[in-house]
Parts: C-alpha cells; structure tokens; sequence
C-alpha cells in the first residue's frame, strides 16, 4: 500500500493498490469512484480560489503521484486484463491540461480580449480617414544651397518681353519624403530676425508674416499636390541688379533704407508686397522663420538663414559664390 497526500493545508491519505487488482471488480470500482469523487472536490476547490484571487491553478494542486498511480500505463493495464480479466483502471485519472506552471483559467481572458477587438474595429470603422491618416501621411524636409537649381540667375522683362534688370531668386526645395501625396500644400513666412554686431538677434519689426510664392505658380498660395518623393521649389528672396531698382515697373525700392546707388537690397517674396514695402531689408545677416504645412500634414518649422553682402555681381555664379548665402537650419 502506498501514501500520496494532496493539498497544502488538509490531508487527505488515499491508499492505492500499487500491483495488481486483487480484490473483486465491483469493490475496486467502489473505491476508484470514491477516489475520482474526491480529486473532482479538490480541483473544484483550487479552480474556485484561482478564480477569485486571479491566480493561476498551482502545478501541483493534483498531485502528479495521484494521476500516474491511479492510470497505469497502457502496457500494464494489458498484461493485468489478459492474466486477471479485470479492466478496472481508474477511469477519470486523465493528465490534466498544464500551460506554463500551472493551469490556465480560460474563463475571463476571452472576454476582454473579446471586447477590446470589438473597440478597435468599431473606431476603424467609424474613423477610417483618421487611422488611414496615422499609418499614411506625408512628411516634409526643406533643403537648399547657394547654387543651382535653388538659386539661380533670372532676367526680368516686362509684358511685352522688354529687359529690365538681372535678377538673382533665392528658393528652397519643399520635398515630400512620406508615404502619402500632401495635398494643399502652403509656406508660411512667420518671423525675421536680423544679427546685431555683437551676434545676438533682434526681429525685423516692419516685416510682415504672410505666405511665400511657389516658383513659376503664378503666385498660387497653395501648390494643389506633392506626390511622395517628389517636391517643389518656393521662393524666398531676390536681389535686384541696384542700378534699375527704381524702374517704374518694379516694386523693389525702399525709401527708408537710404542705400547707395550701388549697394543690394533684398526683398522678400511674399504673396502681397505692402505699400510700406517692409518686405525688402538692407544687407544683412537674416534668419527668417517659415512653417510648411498641408491638408494632410502636420506643419514643419525650419529657419533659413540669409547672407547679404551688399555688392552686386552681373555674373549669377560670382554672386551666388561671394555675396550671397542660403541655408537651412533646424526648427
């Protein structure tokens, strides 16, 4: 006769034929019904208590001892009938199902996993454009150099084709580096600040914020769409050749500056040029700030930063390479 004690705080001593069935069939059955009964009180008891405490069920809440005593293997369980003729293996002593440490309660994880998928596809549904909008968007970087094909020499003619002055255009490259065409797309030119001779900034206090001209748009405020990967040239500033800066079809003089008949100005490419003509600054060390935004995209802040010297090149690749610089800084 063997011993298996089961439980951690009461013991139950099960005494179990560890050979052969000897006893007749009709006893032996008794005995493993009133063995099977107490093995189902006492899984019904732990499950209960994992329910409760939201604990899994114990490895050993049933003794490994009880199963493989109370089954046989099968080799055996064929030697016993064919010498005894007695098939009275405990019937209800089946490996219980074990995940990890211990049993897995099954009643309670279904459902909430259940009812969070059941959220998550309601809100799909009911806002698709906005999931559509966190996986697909686009995203823009603002790129530039003191060289073509940002920056380049352009003549400037009347209506009729008639010259008027050399021109120098200082743009950047909106480019579209996401996974979604931006739609709407707009440059907005929000500050300026010009460097003081001790190398702090001071703003700019006649500038007025507006939107930038998109080159070669016919002075569109919004370019309709940048497909991904592909981008499109803005306008910052030019400077005019000084010596026709006065002429009656430009709009690139500025009284209060009082500059010499020599020394370059710059003006802002704004949508509106303002009759104050606030736009257009003496030579100078610039940072003006610019926000990129779109439809579909959220705004970008960069700072471009401007060098003017003051002199005048006829020559668009001198000027580009002394007198003048563009780049690009952080937000």
């Amino acid at each position: 006769m063997k011993g298996i004690e089961i439980g951690r705080e009461n013991s139950i001593l099960i005494e179990l034929a560890a050979n052969e069935c000897d006893a007749p069939c009709a006893a032996t059955t008794k005995k493993r019904e009133s063995i099977d009964d107490m093995i189902d009180a006492h899984v019904w008891i732990r499950r209960r208590e994992s329910r409760l405490d939201r604990r899994p069920l114990p490895h050993d809440s049933v003794p490994d001892e009880l199963l493989t005593e109370s089954r046989p293997s099968y080799k055996a369980q064929g030697s016993r009938k064919q010498r005894s003729g007695c098939s009275c293996v405990h019937p209800r002593a089946a490996p219980i199902i074990r995940e990890g440490d211990g049993i897995m309660s099954c009643s309670t994880m279904p459902e909430w996993i259940l009812a969070l998928c059941t959220l998550v596809l309601a809100f799909i549904a009911i806002f698709p454009a906005t999931v559509h909008g966190w996986i697909y968007h686009p995203k823009f970087t603002v790129e530039t150099r003191t060289g073509p094909p940002e920056c380049v020499g352009v003549p400037i003619s009347d209506l009729g084709g008639n010259f008027i002055t050399d021109c120098v255009f200082l743009r950047v490259w909106i480019k579209n580096d996401g996974s979604e065409a931006a739609k709407n797309v707009e440059v907005y030119a929000e500050k300026l600040q010009r460097r003081r001779a001790d190398g702090s900034w001071e703003p700019v206090p006649r500038f007025p914020p507006m939107n930038l001209k998109w080159a070669n748009a016919n002075g569109a405020i919004f370019y309709p769409i940048i497909s991904p990967t592909m981008g499109k040239h803005c306008d910052v500033a030019h400077i005019v050749d000084p010596t026709n800066r006065r002429h009656p079809n430009l709009t690139e003089y500025n009284q209060a500056l009082k500059l010499a008949a020599d020394q370059t100005s710059l003006a802002f490419d704004l949508q509106t040029a303002p009759n104050h003509r606030g736009h257009i600054v003496e030579p100078g060390i610039y940072r003006l700030g610019i926000i990129v935004a779109a439809e579909n995209a959220s705004p970008v802040r960069r700072t471009i930063e401007i060098t003017v010297d003051g002199r005048w090149d006829a020559d668009a690749d001198r000027m580009l390479r002394d007198y003048v610089g563009i780049k690009v800084l952080s937000g």
